[in-house]
């Protein structure tokens, strides 16, 4: 493993855990981090003066500098998806969603809606759902690090037999490599949903969205799904790899 700063390293386990779990004061991150409450002021301190962690009062949560740095980063990934969607969306004449992460819900960063059946599917970007609730959601969620993913679970379901089923839902979503809905979230619909990863990381997900009466696009095109979604991934990766130059 190679070595790391300790101080570095406590201060962004600060900022994860303000982001998993929202607002806390400096007590609570003291005793979820079994940190000294000197510490910890000290690490918060240095980063509300850089923008990544504010105050109100003695309650902490994430900064402006981190929200500006997200969406720095999804306008990327709109840039860097915008041609793999688009001539996916051309090829299987469905509506093709680039999906990011906010939190416990997802996000639907862009959308290229297929144009050649007078059925079709069509939401603008900025759509909110939950992370848990469909298959764009779960393709995120599944490939989360234990921790997040467990936050979110804990967050999202009400009784031991959901969490069950979720947790079984997500088990085999990593099996397979993809995510699979059917008239869940919104009736009529159908959706596939594959992970889009950078730097070791998922960081969104790409899924083919259909009416349920055309759920055979989403076999025909689960192969130009995943090969979209793996040409996304590696154009992240370099140009996160050419930003470390």
């Amino acid at each position: 493993m190679p070595e790391i700063s300790k101080t570095v390293d406590q201060a962004l386990k600060l900022v994860e855990t303000l982001s998993n779990n929202g607002p806390m004061s400096i007590n609570d991150l003291s005793r979820h981090h079994q940190l000294s409450r000197t510490v910890v002021y000290r690490l918060l301190t240095t980063l509300e003066v850089h923008g990544f962690v504010r105050r109100a009062q003695l309650i902490y949560s994430i900064g402006p500098r981190l929200f500006a740095l997200a969406r720095q980063m999804e306008e990327e990934l709109r840039n860097v998806a915008r041609v793999p969607m688009s001539t996916l969306a051309e090829s299987i004449n469905e509506t093709i969603v680039l999906v990011v992460r906010d939190g416990s819900d997802a996000l639907s960063a862009d959308v290229i809606p297929g144009r050649r059946h007078l059925l079709q599917v069509n939401f603008p970007p900025g759509y909110r759902y939950p992370l848990t609730r469909t298959a764009s959601g779960r393709a995120i969620l599944a490939f989360l690090p234990d921790d997040e993913r467990e936050q979110v679970i804990r967050s999202s379901t009400t009784s031991p037999e959901e969490r069950a089923l979720l947790v079984e839902q997500l088990t085999q979503v990593r099996h397979q490599g993809f995510a699979l809905s059917s008239n869940e979230y919104h009736n009529g619909l159908a959706g596939l949903a594959v992970p889009v990863h950078a730097d070791g990381g998922v960081v969104a997900s790409l899924a083919i969205v259909t009416p349920l009466v055309r759920s055979e696009a989403i076999t025909s095109g689960t192969a130009a799904l995943l090969a979209a979604a793996n040409q996304i991934s590696q154009r992240m990766s370099n140009l996160s790899g050419a930003a470390e130059e």
